[in-house]
């Protein structure tokens, strides 16, 4: 009788943990749908999950996913976004998209903690990846021309950004790209080419 009663209290246990996940899973993959265009409404979403509830990796991944970009997009401080370095590993082998996502996540994170040159090496190495979906790279390429430009890689910097131009067709865009690309020529010591797009500008 006794070991009916403990199977039965094990089964129980199990439902709600499953349960659990499953809500789990729900709440990260609408927040996941709206986190580019309303970050905070994702945040809002995950607010109610405790990472350390998160028994699955698959959740803990997503779960770093979601609260890193949300953060990335509005701004925010990502000093305590080390969870991302767990969704980087987690999708290197699963997921060439979020995987991607990650590592962004991650060099912004290394970023915020002061390690510039840690950041830059790791996005030089992710753009340099073959196959890259054109909008990951986008955001990749968007990083790297924010944290050279703060770390006055500029020189290095100005290939970044004109890789930028080509790809990315959003004529708001361009105007800051043009912009930043004045900036790092004045700053690389390339002042006629400076003086070019002042010119256009």
């Amino acid at each position: 009788m006794k070991n009916f009663i403990w199977i039965m209290i094990l089964v129980a246990v199990g439902m709600i943990s499953c349960s659990r996940s499953a809500q789990h899973r729900d709440i990260l993959s609408k927040a996941e749908r709206i986190v580019s265009a309303y970050p905070d409404s994702a945040l809002c979403l995950v607010e109610e999950i405790d990472s350390k509830d998160l028994k699955e990796d698959s959740l803990r991944a997503l779960y770093a996913i979601v609260v890193g970009r949300a953060h990335k997009a509005s701004d925010n401080s990502m000093v305590a976004d080390s969870l991302t370095q767990f969704a980087f590993e987690y999708y290197r082998d699963k997921d060439f998209n979020r995987f991607l996502q990650a590592g962004d996540l991650v060099a912004m994170h290394r970023f915020w903690l002061g390690d510039g040159s840690g950041s830059l090496s790791l996005l030089d190495s992710l753009i340099a990846l073959p196959n890259i979906p054109k909008d990951a790279k986008i955001e990749l390429l968007r990083s790297r021309m924010g944290i050279g430009g703060a770390e006055f890689d500029c020189k290095r910097n100005i290939r970044f950004i004109k890789e930028l131009q080509s790809l990315d067709t959003d004529s708001t865009n361009q105007a800051e790209y043009l912009y930043q690309l004045c900036e790092n020529y004045q700053f690389a010591e390339r002042n006629d080419s400076a003086l070019i797009i002042i010119d256009e500008l």
